[in-house]
């Protein structure tokens, strides 16, 4: 019994090197669909990847869709600014660090705007974003000029509605 626990516990924890088949591919990434996969690696499942140590190892590709960002806010030009100059007057990433990062029109903390409806993400959002998700960002042009419901700490303006985190970028 010792020995057979041993025996899955190498199996297990230790991975064996073997060479990918002629034609296939060195490297694998897939970001695409399905469709785009031949392009990218074998033509059969599983597909064989390089490990940094140059170990061809089987893998099942993980294969992640596009972002769809069609129903996302636009986002605002920070090199144009057309944010309401007096009550959201800068057009800035929410998140600088995300891969593609999408700018938007800051309000002041606490305020959201008055001429649109909380729902209406067109208009007016708030984006999930650690530090930011208070804060209520609007399209260009658009004023902040109403006081949240909550108008202070983290649980404020919780009544504009919160935006996927693909919005982000």
């Amino acid at each position: 019994m010792v020995l057979i626990l041993l025996i899955l516990h190498l199996v297990i924890n230790t991975s064996i090197a073997i060479k990918a088949p002629p034609g296939v591919l060195s490297a694998c990434y897939v970001e695409h669909p399905p469709s785009t996969a031949s392009s990218h690696c074998g033509p059969k499942t599983p597909t064989y990847c390089t490990a940094p140590n140059g170990t061809v190892i089987p893998t099942t590709p993980v294969i992640k869709p596009p972002i769809d960002i069609s129903t996302c806010p636009k986002a605002c030009d920070v090199h144009w600014n057309t944010c309401h100059a007096e009550t959201a007057p800068n057009c800035i990433f929410p998140d600088p660090s995300a891969k593609n990062p999408r700018a938007a029109c800051a309000c002041r903390a606490g305020y959201k705007s008055s001429s649109y409806p909380d729902t209406d993400t067109t208009k007016q959002w708030r984006l999930p974003v650690v530090g930011q998700e208070y804060r209520v960002w609007v399209a260009e042009g658009v004023m902040c000029d109403k006081l949240c419901t909550v108008s202070y700490g983290v649980n404020s303006c919780q009544e504009v509605k919160l935006v996927d985190k693909a919005c982000i970028g």
